[in-house]
């Protein structure tokens, strides 16, 4: 079964922190490839993430409200 991380992105050299949101799936759904499940934010933008493949929300690790740097794992989705 194929696993796949939900990882902040590389936004822009100025950007190394982001804060979560919302998340749109909780653990368990199931989710498409390329479906919006996390909302993240900057000081600059807002910017919603999607699956990377089709499959179930595994595991989330930071939850609403949290801040992580860039580069880090949101959550886990299993194929």
């Amino acid at each position: 079964m194929p696993v796949a991380p939900i990882v902040v992105p590389s936004i822009g050299e100025a950007i190394t922190r982001v804060g979560v949101v919302t998340w749109f799936k909780q653990v368990g759904a199931t989710v498409a490839r390329d479906e919006l499940v996390v909302a993240i934010t900057t000081e600059k933008i807002d910017l919603d993430l999607a699956a990377p493949i089709a499959g179930t929300l595994s595991e989330i690790h930071v939850a609403a409200g949290e801040w992580v740097d860039v580069g880090a794992t949101l959550g886990i989705v299993c194929g």
